[in-house]
């Protein structure tokens, strides 16, 4: 069978004459005169190959094929606008889909705020999350073009923007009866000779780079307890004595029973988690544009991102 191409205006002026049941009325109501508009419907009706309507000199009723495609033409009518709607928010850049990756320690932090934001604000948008373990990972995953959007720790590379969410204070995390407990103050060089957590030592550990750099001003270099790929582990392990740990402070909530935290001092160090995406994207750039904003905003970090620096 031979596939229909009906003009929209036909039917916009079929539903003209289906709700109004006469011509001159619906001539009316569409702004033309009526013998064009009965003209129209003849070829609406040639190209259907059917009788939509009854019509005499007084009354015009629809026979049952036109009752039938009163109904489809309806649908079809609302589902353009739908279409039309939609495709006004994407190119405003409220409507879309975005995928956003993060690091799991964003999941407590500024992730919560930043998706209820995203949520009541886009409500259009179709976010997809993608969680992962390590920030060398989502950035990756960012440059490959599988994340749209990454909240992780800030990685410096010349392709990426990034812009600072959070700003945390490093935090001592250690067994609640070691020795640390009864010091007035935790510093770096009081932790010379302690034993430590740590994430595993790949290129680009921002959490490691941190406690390296911390170290190394007091003129020591950490010495590894054990690895462990995720924080729960590393308190753990804490709270069994094997070593203590560095973390940022935000996940001081984290309560694991038999591990204190302490704040570090004598160190401007800070764990920080940033939002990133890539600096030349040109695929639906309003709409990272608006993510971001909303992202920002959540975190009380106003003014809000300019279109131009989502430009290459």
């Amino acid at each position: 069978m031979p596939r229909l191409s009906v003009e929209l205006r036909r039917i916009r002026y079929f539903l003209a004459v289906a709700e109004t049941l006469h011509f001159g009325r619906a001539a009316e109501r569409l702004g033309m005169a009526q013998p064009p508009l009965s003209e129209q419907i003849r070829k609406l009706e040639e190209e259907l190959e059917v009788t939509l309507f009854v019509r005499n000199t007084r009354t015009v009723a629809l026979t049952d094929a036109g009752a039938i495609f009163l109904a489809g033409a309806r649908r079809a009518m609302d589902e353009m606008e739908r279409a039309a709607v939609a495709a006004r928010q994407a190119e405003r850049g409220i409507r879309g889909h975005l995928v956003l990756g993060f690091v799991s320690s964003a999941s407590v932090t500024v992730l919560p705020k930043a998706l209820g934001r995203l949520r009541t604000s886009m409500p259009d948008l179709e976010l997809d999350l993608r969680q992962y373990r390590h920030s060398r990972d989502v950035i990756e995953s960012l440059l490959q073009g599988e994340v749209d959007i990454a909240v992780t720790r800030p990685s410096g590379k010349a392709s990426i923007s990034e812009h600072i969410l959070l700003r945390d204070r490093v935090l001592v995390a250690y067994r609640e009866d070691h020795p640390l407990a009864a010091l007035d103050e935790i510093t770096p060089d009081t932790l010379r000779e302690e034993l430590f957590v740590l994430f595993p030592p790949y290129q680009g550990n921002v959490v490691n780079s941190v406690i390296g750099r911390i170290c190394q001003a007091s003129g020591f270099t950490p010495r590894p307890a054990h690895f462990v790929d995720d924080v729960y582990a590393m308190l753990g392990l804490v709270a069994a004595g094997t070593g203590i740990a560095l973390l940022p402070e935000s996940l001081a909530k984290l309560a694991v029973s038999g591990v204190a935290y302490r704040p570090l001092s004598g160190s401007n160090e800070t764990m920080d988690l940033c939002v990133a995406w890539r600096r030349n994207e040109t695929a639906h750039r309003l709409l990272l544009h608006h993510a971001v904003n909303q992202i920002l905003e959540s975190q009380g970090l106003p003014p809000p991102l300019a279109q131009a620096s989502l430009t290459p």
